[in-house]
């Protein structure tokens, strides 16, 4: 797994932790889900890597 994918993956771990946020990430396409990924993933390094 690529560094891009497991930020987006903690991000949205955390995003799990509120409610109602499971039932919409379920209701959106894998296609769109891989998108939104690659997008929070990008630019949550992008801002870690400015903050530096």
């Amino acid at each position: 797994m690529d560094k891009t994918r497991k930020v987006a993956e903690a991000v949205l771990g955390e995003l799990g932790t509120r409610q109602g946020f499971h039932e919409w990430w379920a209701s959106i396409d894998p296609e769109t889900q891989s998108q939104i990924l690659e997008a929070v993933g990008s630019a949550a390094i992008e801002a870690f890597e400015n903050s530096e």
